[in-house]
């Protein structure tokens, strides 16, 4: 399984309901970060989330979707450390 972060320009309620319908293993940090867990990869996340055009499909929500490693660092709410090392090699 990887992590990956899902980063917004802007909240995207339709993204954030898109990420609770297709990956049960979530973190909502802020309406625009969004943490998830999956063997997927990102540019599946993105087609998932329905980041592209709305004319493609997609609910034209602007962001980027990256796979994080184990190394990161930085200082922002608990609740996003606890979450993280509950994910394996995290920890």
């Amino acid at each position: 399984m990887s992590v990956f972060a899902v980063y917004l320009d802007k909240g995207d309620k339709d993204v954030l309901s898109k990420v609770r319908e297709n990956y049960q293993i979530h973190y909502v940090h802020s309406p625009n970060l969004v943490l998830l867990e999956t063997t997927d990869l990102a540019a599946t996340v993105k087609m998932n989330l329905g980041m592209a055009p709305r004319g493609d499909g997609g609910t034209g929500a602007i962001g980027v979707v990256f796979c994080l490693s184990s190394n990161v660092s930085g200082f922002t709410k608990p609740s996003l450390w606890e979450w993280l090392q509950a994910r394996e090699g995290w920890g």
